[in-house]
């Protein structure tokens, strides 16, 4: 996937799909392909913004989260 772009929904579960747990919350940027994904594999997901260096938003301390701002 890396040097091609954006990867799709259907590229992510092929590579992360297997990994992330139904009660994770998967955290990522504002990519649509990321909600894509999680909403095919019907897990939670939550947008964040790595520029303001965030990584997870208050209150999700109790999820398995996944964090990730590209898949390359």
């Amino acid at each position: 996937m890396a040097g091609r772009g954006r990867g799709k929904a259907e590229e992510i579960d092929v590579v992360i799909g297997d990994y992330i747990a139904h009660s994770s919350l998967l955290c990522t940027d504002t990519a649509t392909n990321y909600k894509k994904f999680a909403a095919a594999k019907n897990r939670k997901h939550e947008i964040i913004n790595p520029n303001q260096n965030q990584r997870v938003k208050k209150g999700n301390s109790t999820y398995n989260t996944l964090i990730t701002s590209t898949i390359a």
